[in-house]
This record gives C-alpha cells, sequence and structure tokens, in this order.
C-alpha cells in the first residue's frame, strides 16, 4: 500500500514480491494454532482476524 515503504524492505531484502507474505501469514498461522485467519471486508476496511492458540490467554 505505501510504496516508500516497500521500495524500503526491498532494498533491505526483506520482501520478495507484493502480496506474496499473505498466502506465507495464512499458511504459518494455521500450522500455530489449527486455523486460518479470518480476512473479511467490512465496508472500506480489511479485516483479518487471527485465532489464538489452543489454550491460549487474552
Amino acid at each position: 500500500r505505501n510504496p516508500t515503504i516497500y521500495t524500503l524492505f526491498s532494498r533491505l531484502g526483506m520482501v520478495t514480491g507484493i502480496g506474496s507474505g499473505v498466502y506465507r501469514t495464512i499458511q504459518m498461522v494455521k500450522q500455530a494454532t489449527g486455523r486460518e485467519p479470518e480476512i473479511y471486508l467490512e465496508g472500506n476496511e480489511l479485516v483479518v482476524s487471527l485465532p489464538r492458540r489452543p489454550g491460549g490467554k487474552r
């Protein structure tokens, strides 16, 4: 969303491509919690709800 931040992280070798981290993040959350995050639109906002680990506390 912010090209300046993307450019900075790209130069530092911290990104591989625009949007490529979404799939990896979903897989990591699923591996850690057993469930995928909920991703949905609410009005003009993208909402991502991350599940807790089994037995996790608030």
